[in-house]
């Protein structure tokens, strides 16, 4: 019988979080609430959230809540959808006639400012989503798997700016970016030793939003971008630029 109360419980939470019926910030209604909505004791509840905890789609805090992971991931990427359409429609958006090192340029300019606004904006559960992306970066195996986990990272910040604008000039410039010449120079400036580098600007710059640290968040930034940069489009040339500048003079 109980094993049938937990089971409903469940089903009905996991009902719950894929509706429209959760805040926008992602928060689940209070464990009393839950349980008078539920007609389950709190000690079936919490064995129903922990579930879902294990699961990796809620997250618990004493004293804050619950909330479902991503919730306000989904919010900032429909407002960036629309931001991007009405920028594509004003012609604001020329990236597919742009080449690579222009758009690592721009991502310079625009990156360091997102991270820095994070730093101000961001909630704990909004750092503790971004430190498992970072572990995520950390894990990967292989190129293509290195560059998604990256890719969410470097997102993930651009939505934690809380503006919306930005997050449309992410979208684009990282469909921009994959053009088959930018993943070529991917490619063959990726190696583990890279990744690890690139693993550690991640960590720190968490930890730096984590602190709400603006100034070190958006340093750490404009540091990883260029050293993605240096990565990109000098160590991955045949010779580094710098050994065929010394060789040519």
């Amino acid at each position: 019988m109980a094993t049938d109360r937990y089971q409903q419980t469940l089903t009905a939470l996991q009902q719950l979080i894929e509706t429209d019926a959760v805040a926008a910030d992602g928060r689940l209604p209070t464990e009393r609430e839950l349980s008078e909505t539920f007609g389950v004791g709190r000690r079936i509840l919490r064995r129903a959230l922990a579930s879902l905890e294990e699961q990796g789609r809620i997250l618990r805090h004493q004293g804050r809540g619950t909330f479902v992971v991503g919730r306000a991931a989904a919010a900032a990427s429909a407002a960036a959808d629309g931001a991007e359409a009405g920028l594509e429609s004003m012609g604001l958006l020329p990236f597919d006639r742009a080449n690579p090192v222009e758009l690592i340029e721009l991502r310079l300019a625009l990156e360091p400012v997102m991270a820095r606004l994070a730093a101000v904006r961001s909630s704990r559960l909004d750092v503790e989503e971004l430190r498992a992306l970072a572990e995520r970066s950390a894990k990967a195996a292989d190129h293509a798997s290195y560059q998604a986990a990256d890719a969410a990272f470097h997102r993930r910040i651009a939505e934690l700016s809380r503006n919306s604008l930005f997050v449309a000039l992410h979208e684009a410039v990282g469909r921009a970016m994959q053009d088959a010449a930018l993943a070529r120079f991917g490619e063959n400036g990726h190696c583990f030793k890279r990744q690890s580098q690139h693993v550690g600007f991640h960590r720190a710059i968490v930890e730096a939003i984590a602190a709400r640290d603006c100034q070190r968040a958006e340093s750490l930034m404009h540091d990883h971008l260029s050293d993605v940069h240096q990565s990109l489009f000098v160590d991955s040339l045949p010779m580094g630029y710098a050994a065929r500048r010394q060789a040519a003079e």
